[in-house]
């Protein structure tokens, strides 16, 4: 038994180690194929630096993000947070819809990738300024930010992240290039507090923040490849924000035109 639970991590970490994104193939994920290699990244770089790891999410709807970590035998404990709206505001303008939107349904779905593995995530239906970080039994080594995409749920969700994470924690956030006003005032209230960082931009839209003397700042060197350079101060940021929203106001006038003139 203990030969094939060996034979399984070896399998498994070969896996990760070389970037298989077919770890997130069972479940509809609302990244690229560029981020799930990041993510991964960040994934592998974790488990090399510790024999086990915690992992918690903000954001999950399907379960798409988990699954790598649903299928790690050294990921121990898994914490979804989710408030579970149907829809919500997004810097880019318009509020996005997330039909059928349930723990439940997330569940069912990883069940189907590994029946034994659900057990180990606890979910919490609720947003993050409203949850007592005491509800985090086991402190998190790996914390992925996907949830509401407005600055302030950004900066929201990464303080109750601070809050509750181990020392040496990495922080992940997701759709940099739509929520980087959240990331410049966590960037900048990191560098008020005299806390130790470092932050490192990955393709297509990860951001990375490693917090204390983290050994995951070392290993993250390995994978240049998904790399690209940190621009979370560039003005093109604020200008392809101001192009959606236009975009975004265009439509919804679109749409309001026709309904007016009685058009489907």
């Amino acid at each position: 038994m203990i030969k094939r639970a060996t034979m399984a991590d070896n399998r498994f970490s070969e896996r990760i180690k070389n970037l298989d994104i077919t770890l997130f193939a069972q479940i509809l994920s609302q990244t690229t194929d560029a981020d799930k290699k990041a993510l991964l990244a960040v994934q592998a770089c974790t488990r090399e630096c510790m024999d086990g790891y915690v992992y918690l999410e903000i954001g999950s709807h399907l379960g798409g993000s988990i699954q790598p970590h649903l299928l790690d035998p050294k990921c121990k404990r898994i914490y979804s947070i989710d408030k579970r709206p149907s829809c919500q505001p997004d810097e880019r303008g318009p509020t996005y819809e997330y039909p059928d939107n349930s723990t439940e349904r997330m569940r069912s779905l990883l069940a189907a990738i590994d029946s034994d593995g659900v057990k180990k995530i606890d979910c919490i239906d609720a947003d993050t300024k409203f949850i007592p970080p005491s509800s985090i039994a086991q402190v998190p080594n790996l914390c992925f930010i996907d949830g509401e995409h407005t600055p302030a749920a950004v900066v929201a969700d990464f303080d109750f992240c601070l809050k509750v994470c181990a020392v040496g924690a990495t922080i992940v956030f997701h759709d940099a290039q739509t929520v980087f006003r959240g990331l410049r005032s966590v960037v900048s209230g990191l560098r008020r507090t005299g806390r130790q960082f470092s932050s490192h931009a990955f393709l297509d839209m990860v951001y990375v923040i490693c917090l204390d003397a983290s050994a995951v700042r070392d290993e993250l060197a390995k994978f240049v490849a998904q790399a690209r350079k940190d621009d979370l101060w560039s003005p093109r940021n604020d200008l392809r924000l101001m192009k959606w929203r236009a975009m975004a106001f265009k439509e919804r006038a679109s749409t309001l035109g026709n309904r007016l003139l009685g058009r489907n």
